[in-house]
């Protein structure tokens, strides 16, 4: 009875860029399909399968499409790459079309193999934003870094694009597909807050979901009496092997009477932070909620998971934003008071900016107004209900 249940379900799939920053926030969106009665095949990397099974989703890997980079991960969020990738795929999408005729598609607006393919199938899909929505409004002042960025491979990419164009796919301009047509539905698992030009948005398209993971408020006062300030450091996961950086953060604050805990991924070796005094640690990995639960600042590039992690757990932030969304993430933060962003790692400009953040109430205060924010929004289950009633 149990298999024919899930056999005649009905079927939802979902295109996403294989980082952990995308599937985590999709994690509570699947969950919420999953609980309604819904299949959801996640169409993604071997990577990420696992976090993918543990919301309840069926992982379909998509490895074997993306072969020019040293990885398949890595090539796949490459935007030269993940253009080939959508003509490699193509067969393979339209027999799993034909197959599982899903009564709804999801796909990540960073995954431009998915959502080329979407078109090209005839799909509407409901778009899907991990961070903030980028828009022409926002391009310049906000996403002006990450545009940059890709003008040396402008033509190459508006090449690709003809190219496809040439075999069926939708005519597209670089800045049509990675800028968010306002007449398309999409849904962003942060809060409006950190959205720039909301106002420019129409409310009837674009939905906020608030964080997907279960995040209680911090457990105790952020200060106790007698206690070092905590200071946690992190690269994520993509821009972790950078060295001297954490040397960096080892130098700034040796002298001072605070506990720094580093986590600096697997791609650095350890050995480059020996000798740390008893106060600073260095891990490959760490429980980061545990971190943040007990942390007073948080030094990191800007990705917004950890952003909304720091908001839900109420950590002011340091951010040095390297690349991606992280300049305009960045830019919000310090708009609305919860951090301070910096553009260089200098132990002296680093120790600066801990102490100002320290010292002023305000940021920590800030920072968790916005985490109540975003307890606030409709979460996975909202997002699910949101989905199922445009497709009625």
């Amino acid at each position: 009875m149990i298999n024919e249940n899930i056999a005649s379900a009905p079927v939802v799939f979902a295109f996403v860029n294989p980082a952990a920053g995308h599937v985590i926030p999709l994690s509570s969106v699947i969950r919420g399909f999953v609980r309604r009665g819904f299949r959801v095949r996640v169409y993604s990397c071997s990577n990420v399968s696992g976090l993918v099974r543990e919301a309840g989703g069926e992982p379909v890997e998509l490895d074997r499409f993306f072969t020019r980079s040293r990885s398949s991960a890595f090539a796949a969020m490459g935007y030269l790459v993940a253009l080939d990738g959508a003509a490699f795929m193509d067969e393979f999408i339209g027999q799993e079309l034909d197959a599982w005729k899903p009564v709804c598609t999801v796909a990540d607006i960073d995954a431009l193999w998915g959502l080329m393919l979407a078109e090209k199938h005839g799909l509407q899909p409901i778009l899907f934003s991990s961070t903030q929505l980028r828009t022409l409004y926002a391009a310049g002042d906000y996403w002006g870094n990450y545009f940059r960025s890709l003008e040396p491979y402008e033509a190459a990419l508006q090449e690709k694009l003809d190219m496809l164009a040439g075999q069926g796919f939708p005519q597209k301009t670089i800045m049509s597909l990675l800028c968010l047509d306002g007449s398309r539905d999409c849904f962003a698992t942060i809060s409006g807050k950190l959205q720039p030009y909301p106002e420019t948005l129409d409310a009837g398209h674009v939905l906020f979901t608030g964080y997907s993971r279960p995040i209680g408020r911090r457990p105790e006062p952020a200060r106790r009496e007698g206690r070092r300030p905590l200071i946690y450091v992190t690269l994520g996961t993509i821009l972790s092997g950078r060295l001297r950086f954490f040397q960096n953060c080892a130098a700034a604050f040796r002298e001072l009477d605070v506990e720094l805990v580093m986590s600096v991924g697997s791609s650095v070796d350890l050995r480059g932070l020996e000798g740390l005094p008893p106060h600073m640690r260095a891990f490959s990995s760490v429980d980061q909620i545990d971190i943040l639960s007990r942390a007073d600042v948080c030094i990191f590039h800007g990705g917004m998971n950890t952003i909304t992690e720091c908001l839900m757990l109420g950590v002011p932030m340091v951010i040095l934003p390297q690349t991606f969304d992280n300049f305009a993430n960045a830019a919000r933060v310090t708009e609305l008071g919860a951090g301070i962003t910096l553009r260089g790692s200098r132990p002296e400009t680093l120790r600066e900016a801990v102490l100002s953040v320290l010292r002023e109430p305000a940021f920590a205060a800030a920072a968790a107004a916005l985490g109540d924010d975003m307890r606030r929004q409709c979460g996975g289950d909202g997002a699910a209900d949101w989905i199922i009633s445009r497709l009625r």
